[in-house]
This record gives structure tokens, C-alpha cells and sequence, in this order.
């Protein structure tokens, strides 16, 4: 877990092994979360990585900007907290169960 787009950035710069998955927000400080997912889609190294927006906007725009920008997918951040487990339950059983290249 990273509190914004550069310490994400720098994260992902010092992994041996990438992740299968990377799951953002929007509204980071710093490099926001769309700024972010633009740098890792153009990188040649990252830019397989399924990323996931899970994010307090629900603004058309900001969904269509996310998957312009290569989201494979969108979620709004839930206020309960059972809400919010249910979302990731979901997100975890997906990408669980998806086949990806190896």
C-alpha cells in the first residue's frame, strides 16, 4: 500500500517480482491516481499489469478517463465497511479465477 502515484511509482521501481494486479484511487496527493495509471500504461514493463480503480468519484467523466487510460475496471468506494469487504471479495474472486499470461 502506497499513499500516492510517485510512492507507487517508486514501489513498483524496486519489485523483483510485479504484482498481478494493482489497485488504485483517483484522488491520491502528490501524482493522482489517473496520472498514475497513464505513467504504467505506458511503460513497457507495467503496462500488462490489470489495474483496477476503486475510488470515491462517481463522475462520469472520471470513469471514462480511467478506462481511456487503460482501467480494467471501476469501482466507487462503498461507506460501510461491510460494503467495502464485499467489493474486495468480489475483486479477489475475479482475479482470482481470470486467466492471465504467464
Amino acid at each position: 500500500v502506497q499513499e500516492n502515484g510517485e510512492a507507487g511509482i517508486d514501489y513498483l521501481n524496486e519489485l523483483e517480482v510485479l504484482p498481478d494486479l494493482i489497485v488504485l484511487d483517483l484522488n491520491m496527493p502528490s501524482m493522482g491516481g489517473l496520472e498514475f495509471l497513464q505513467r504504467i500504461k505506458k511503460s513497457e514493463q507495467w503496462n500488462h499489469i490489470p489495474s483496477l480503480v476503486l475510488t470515491t468519484s462517481d463522475h462520469h467523466k472520471d470513469r471514462l478517463d480511467s478506462f481511456r487510460n487503460g482501467a480494467a475496471g471501476d469501482f466507487v468506494k462503498p461507506l460501510s465497511l461491510k460494503e467495502y469487504e464485499s467489493i474486495l471479495s468480489t475483486i479477489t474472486q475475479y482475479w482470482a479465477q481470470s486467466r492471465m499470461p504467464e
